[in-house]
């Protein structure tokens, strides 16, 4: 996508040189110079070209003259194709941006206009229907073979759209100026191509960010906060067995307090820090009875007793996990 662009793939193309003291705005073709007859367009494109079916031309019609000649219609630009009668670069053809890349397709005085593709200098084929070189709504292909389908803004993917990996990981959801942000939708496919594992909820920068929900292929999941990708906040992770915890997470690590649940009815409510329990914590028995202890690197060091043990149980049971 444009976002990854690497400008230094596909190498520099050199204008040719040819004296224009300033870029023309819509240039008739009685102000241009036709380049060398043996002129051909850089072969980092043609190779590309060679691989891609043919293009209808929709525009090829009496209206338009066809010239083989490639012409320079400014600094940046150099176009073969059909002009009007008037002279203006429009109806069906090439236009080769020097900075840029290369589109092929429709056009109207002189800019990509309808049905077209563009490849750019670092290899990723946009295609369909172009308001400009600055909006396409359609699809882009990077030589990777990822798929993004959208609407694109100066090459960058912008507001809703769906992104297809190759190994069929599939992104469906909102992105800003190429990049994952707001709400979205991520799936991963196991050998059979059935959803493996999936997380629904908020993106920032191209990483889970905010509340979301992740299910490990119906063997766990969380619910809850996240940052920068990992489990970091006030959520809940379950198991299918039947376990569940409850409360602060700090880089994919329980950290903070939290009450973990075993299906068999125990319970053990307190501190946390790297996963471990760590400080001071109530135990329940799957009878019931409770106990307050305190706890090291997930060993018990001491039960509490008499008033410091009343006094304990009374500030654990009043914490509330859902803040």
């Amino acid at each position: 996508m444009g976002n990854s662009c690497n400008c230094d793939r596909g190498g520099a193309i050199e204008a040719p040189d040819i004296n224009l003291s300033s870029e023309i705005a819509n240039p008739l073709k009685k102000t241009l110079i036709p380049l060398t007859q043996n002129y051909e367009i850089p072969s980092f494109y043609s190779d590309i070209l060679e691989t891609l079916p043919l293009m209808k031309n929709h525009k090829a019609d009496s209206q338009f003259i066809e010239d083989r000649f490639f012409y320079q219609l400014d600094r940046t630009r150099i176009y073969q194709g059909t002009w009007t009668s008037e002279g203006m670069a429009s109806g069906f053809g090439t236009l080769l941006y020097l900075e840029k890349g290369l589109y092929q397709g429709n056009l109207v005085n002189a800019e990509p206009k309808g049905q077209g593709r563009f490849i750019s200098k670092n290899k990723e084929i946009y295609t369909g229907e172009f308001a400009g070189l600055n909006k396409l709504t359609g699809k882009m292909l990077d030589n990777e073979g990822t798929e993004v389908t959208g609407i694109f803004v100066d090459l960058y993917i912008e507001g809703e759209g769906t992104e297809t990996w190759k190994n069929g990981t599939i992104y469906s959801g909102v992105y800003c100026k190429g990049v994952k942000c707001g709400k979205g939708k991520m799936t991963w496919l196991d050998g059979k191509n059935e959803p493996n594992e999936i997380y629904e909820g908020e993106f920032s920068n191209n990483m889970f960010n905010g509340y979301g929900v992740y299910d490990w292929s119906k063997k766990r999941k969380y619910s809850g906060e996240w940052k920068d990708g990992k489990m970091h906040g006030n959520g809940t992770f379950e198991w299918k067995d039947g376990r569940v915890y409850i409360g602060s997470f700090k880089e994919d690590l329980k950290e903070g307090f939290g009450e973990f649940k075993w299906n068999d009815g125990r319970i053990w409510k307190g501190d946390w820090m790297k996963g471990l329990k760590n400080g001071i914590g109530l135990n329940v028995e799957s009878g019931g009875k409770e106990m307050v202890g305190e706890w090291k690197e997930d060993k018990r060091i001491r039960w509490l007793e008499g008033d410091e043990a009343k006094e304990a149980l009374r500030k654990l049971k009043n914490v509330d996990l859902k803040k």
